[in-house]
């Protein structure tokens, strides 16, 4: 998630391109400010455009960096085209910055290690990749992530900036951690990192034993010393896969399980999906990992209060920082689970609903009165990622619904072709507003000046307005309609109703335009226009950094990056 509030120089008064829909659109020439606007959508080169997209002039010269730029997909072309525009400039540290603030506050993981890797290959940025690595690699299969990024953009030599940092960031795991993230069986691995590593010692950045494990798989080197002593954790973990050949999953294997710490993952592969294996690793799962296995546990009779108590405690909720709109999406899928009675099921949903309330429960207030715009066209309905259930229509509800409990006096209009202005209560529940948005019946299109001319006719006064959309919007469909059709019926858009808004209702007020699926790197509004916001990405803390800007002159969130991290 992420936002970034440009500078009135960096549009030009009138729209000067069109986006992916064939509307028309603002060029973001500022590259910090682009890069916010389209950075913050999870996964990395994701097939998840509704449209043909337009290719993105390759900032590569030689042929194997073509070949690699050109397998990606649009919106992934314009974050790298743009990472390299930042690299280049007098700006070069903002690149560094924004993926640690990305990684850290936004938790994204794969665009971060793209945008380290293309610091590193920039020499002009490259002075800063040492420092920021250990920031911005903070899971062990990061270390995986940020060399395979680098190979696959570049290839090889590796420079040595880049080497280095991933040497100081071994630092930040434990015995534990790189056990769990080792996979001998894919390439690049931990151990094809550790080859690579510079001025590479017995003991750096490794244990001794650690290094002969990640090596051949063992503690005992060529010689036969034994290095136990110096990696206990996978001793543990080499005396259990032993034992685990010839064993079944009795109490004493249950005992050697817990002393390796084993993952859920290492139990259930070697020992199968059984009531007891299930219950042994029950209280050692993730939050997320219970969220994934609901019915596996279900089924072979884990008890569905056991598994909502987990679900429903508040405090792992708010740890597991996961997005409010993976309770809507588990609820969803838990729903539609024929092969789970009907009282289980109940009982999971009522403790996600209690999970989704908690999870936006700290977002906080904001003050006054805001109207808040969900787009519930056609195009909503892609994926937020290739391998996800998850559409941005349900994220874009999601999010209209916390801002609607969050904000002191809400408006929320659902649009499409046609607009609708619902009923919401503040005493609605998170989960009752989002079924509201999703069953308004608004058409396909993609008509987003309909609520702001709307909302100016009637005076609904407000201190904000937040639209939440993929930015693929337009006056009338470009596609169907005659020049003059165009001319004369298609010049209402998103900028024109928000001047016809401030004109009659309210000339101060602020625009949050949130960029929900990052087709192009285009804008709607021009911050030409003042008290402009551009937000990209779905997250809590996105209240927060609406009240942040709108508390500041000029580029607050740029600057709070670039003071922050």
């Amino acid at each position: 998630m992420t936002l970034g509030v440009t500078k009135r120089s960096i549009f030009k008064t009138q729209p000067d391109t069109t986006n992916s829909a064939g509307g028309t659109a603002f060029d973001v020439t500022d590259a910090s400010s682009r890069l916010l606007h389209i950075v913050g959508m999870p996964g990395f080169n994701e097939p998840r455009s509704f449209y043909t997209i337009p290719e993105t002039k390759n900032p590569f010269e030689r042929r194997a960096f073509k070949n690699s730029f050109n397998s990606l997909t649009g919106p992934a072309k314009d974050i790298v085209a743009t990472a390299i525009e930042i690299a280049e400039s007098s700006n070069a540290r903002d690149l560094l910055a924004i993926a640690h603030w990305l990684r850290k506050e936004g938790h994204c993981r794969q665009t971060p290690l793209v945008l380290l890797a293309v610091a590193a290959y920039v020499k002009n940025s490259r002075e800063f990749v040492r420092g920021y690595a250990p920031q911005i690699i903070r899971r062990a299969d990061e270390l995986v992530g940020a060399y395979a990024a680098y190979r696959f953009l570049f290839g090889k030599p590796f420079p040595s900036a880049l080497l280095k940092g991933i040497r100081d960031s071994f630092s930040n795991f434990d015995e534990y951690q790189l056990i769990k993230y080792n996979q001998p069986g894919k390439t690049p691995n931990l151990k094809d990192i550790l080859l690579q590593m510079p001025d590479r010692k017995p003991g750096k950045p490794v244990s001794r034993g650690m290094a002969e494990f990640l090596f051949n798989g063992t503690l005992v080197d060529r010689h036969g010393t034994d290095h136990s002593e110096s990696a206990p954790l996978v001793a543990a973990h080499l005396k259990f896969l032993n034992a685990a050949k010839h064993d079944e999953f009795d109490g004493e294997m249950q005992e050697l399980a817990e002393n390796a710490k084993a993952t859920w993952e290492t139990v259930i592969s070697l020992f199968g999906g059984t009531k007891e294996t299930w219950g042994n690793v029950f209280p050692r799962m993730g939050y997320m990992a219970v969220l994934r296995n609901i019915r596996n546990m279900i089924q072979v009779g884990i008890p569905a209060g056991e598994i909502a108590a987990r679900i429903a405690d508040e405090r792992s909720v708010l740890r597991s920082k996961q997005f409010p709109f993976r309770f809507v999406s588990a609820s969803n899928e838990i729903s539609l689970m024929s092969d789970i009675d009907i009282k289980s099921r109940q009982v999971i949903l009522d403790a996600l609903s209690i999970a989704l309330e908690f999870s936006v429960a700290n977002v906080g207030t904001i003050p006054g009165d805001s109207i808040i715009m969900a787009d519930c066209s056609g195009s909503m309905l892609s994926r937020i990622a290739g391998r996800s259930k998850m559409d941005c229509k349900t994220v874009a509800a999601t999010l209209a619904a916390i801002l609607a409990k969050a904000c002191e006096s809400p408006f929320v209009y659902a649009f499409g072709s046609r607009m609708e202005l619902l009923d919401i209560r503040k005493t609605d529940s998170v989960s009752s507003i989002i079924q509201k948005i999703l069953s308004a019946e608004v058409g396909g299109a993609t008509y987003a000046f309909k609520p702001f001319y709307h909302a100016a006719e009637n005076g609904l006064k407000a201190d904000r307005i937040v639209l939440l959309s993929d930015m693929q919007c337009y006056g009338r469909n470009p596609y169907f309609y005659s020049p003059y059709q165009r001319k004369v019926g298609g010049n209402r858009t998103v900028a024109s109703g928000l001047q016809h808004y401030k004109n009659k209702v309210n000339r101060d007020v602020w625009i949050h335009s949130v960029n929900l699926n990052a087709h192009d790197s285009s804008a709607q509004v021009s911050s030409e226009e003042k008290n402009v916001s551009l937000i990209s990405g779905f997250s809590d803390k996105i209240l927060s950094l609406f009240l942040e800007a709108e508390g500041a002159v000029e580029s607050p969130t740029l600057k709070y990056i670039r003071e922050k991290f």
